[in-house]
């Protein structure tokens, strides 16, 4: 499944109070959805080369290692704990190398990870790192849609997510 250039290994969907209510059109509605989604290093990596990202991000059980360099030589390394801030991840650094030697300045560092955007009305609720894989969370309030013709298109466009910049 593709989210903005990067492909989802699996997305788990578990909806609650799922019914049809008559009308017309009759309508789906469910309430709370939520979304695990998962990838692996290999479409981490695959997503920062075709961003043309300059670090390379990798999935371990402490969080998120950065390494950014030029020409092979590695400029900087830092390790990341993940953690949720509204609908983004935020990169909170836990140790970092600069040209080799520790910095102790490692607490004024924080940034964002650059994600999808998250489908209208989603937060994220939990972040897993593992070695390899990263497994994230999300949620909706609700979900009240119109059965039509396009329904299933429309359903669709909760994983299929815009990629930023583009039309």
């Amino acid at each position: 499944m593709l989210a903005a250039g990067l492909i989802l290994d699996r997305l788990v969907v578990r909806a609650e109070h799922v019914r049809v209510v008559p009308g017309l059109p009759p309508r789906l509605q469910a309430g709370p959805v939520s979304m695990r989604a998962y990838v692996s290093q290999e479409n981490v990596d695959r997503w920062t080369h075709t961003a043309r990202l300059p670090i390379r991000l990798a999935l371990t059980e402490e969080g998120v290692m950065l390494t950014t360099g030029v020409r092979g030589f590695k400029m900087s390394e830092t390790v990341a704990d993940l953690e949720v801030a509204g609908r983004f991840l935020r990169l909170a650094p836990t140790r970092m190398t600069i040209v080799g030697l520790p910095t102790p300045l490692v607490r004024f560092f924080k940034g964002y990870l650059p994600l999808p955007p998250l489908p209208k009305g989603a937060r994220i609720t939990e972040v897993r790192p593992r070695d390899g894989e990263l497994a994230v969370t999300f949620a909706l309030d609700h979900i009240d849609e119109p059965i039509t013709p396009d329904i299933a298109r429309r359903l669709r466009s909760f994983t299929r997510l815009p990629i930023p910049g583009l039309r």
